[in-house]
């Protein structure tokens, strides 16, 4: 692609992040990678991820920083540069936001303060979110945008677009959870994704036209279903709207 070239307003929404754990070592490690999206309200810019790329208790996963690679042009798609996200403060408190059950695998952290008016940086809003009344047939078709397997294209960091169709019932629980399911070819690294429905295959609720971004996020990527060490193929969408719920309560404390 020729320099000069735009980046296209929905590939630059998203962002390849590599998460990072330095701990006692004199040079920080790579542990892995994922996806994240650029949500705005209230004049702050947030980056929107899974909860278990920044922490998995479990697991005893515990990274301390990630570095998102942003579009540094509104005119050069081959402008990119890396922001280092450190995931706690000086006091080693955590310095994201989640939901009050930490079982909802989303998470926010305020990235606007380390961009530029330069960077090219497309934000979702409010007005992308589907409300809970809003009906979408099972089948419907949507698609994700995010870097499986940490693969992309290398010279301008672009993720890739994947299509997928509505699997479960859009505003139900899914076994008590708020999510949905969605069939789709979806791989590691997509954690975080957005998973986008165009407005036509959209009904009722109380709608608010999208502007910037002519799309409705669904919801966040979590992961794929395993049933007896079987992958499904079907993936875990938390919905959307829990974006608000966080950024509508106070950032809570959580135990390292």
């Amino acid at each position: 692609m020729a320099a000069g070239t735009p980046v296209n307003e929905h590939l630059a929404s998203v962002a390849f992040i590599q998460i990072m754990i330095t701990g006692k070592a004199p040079q920080p490690s790579f542990v892995g990678s994922a996806t994240g999206f650029f949500f705005d309200h209230g004049g702050k810019t947030y980056l929107v991820t899974n909860r278990h790329v920044v922490i998995d208790e479990d697991k005893h996963f515990y990274p301390d920083h990630l570095i998102v690679r942003i579009h540094a042009s509104h005119t050069d798609v081959d402008a990119t540069r890396d922001v280092t996200l450190p995931l706690y403060d000086a006091q080693l408190n955590p310095i994201w936001r989640e939901h009050q059950n930490k079982a909802y695998d989303l998470v926010l952290l305020n990235i606007g303060s380390l961009l530029t008016q330069t960077d090219k940086v497309v934000c979702w809003g409010y007005e992308n979110l589907l409300s809970p009344t809003s009906r979408i047939n099972v089948g419907s078709p949507v698609w994700v945008i995010g870097y499986p397997m940490a693969f992309f294209e290398r010279q301008h960091y672009l993720p890739i677009v994947r299509s997928g169709m509505l699997s479960t019932t859009y505003g139900l629980t899914f076994n008590g959870l708020p999510t949905c399911l969605v069939d789709a070819n979806l791989h590691q690294g997509t954690s975080g994704s957005p998973v986008l429905v165009q407005p036509e295959a959209v009904e009722g609720g109380s709608l608010i036209p999208p502007t910037r971004l002519q799309s409705y996020i669904v919801g966040i990527n979590s992961g794929v279903h395993i049933v007896n060490g079987v992958s499904l193929g079907l993936n875990e969408v938390w919905y959307g709207r829990l974006i608000m719920d966080i950024l509508e309560d106070t950032p809570q404390t959580i135990n390292r």
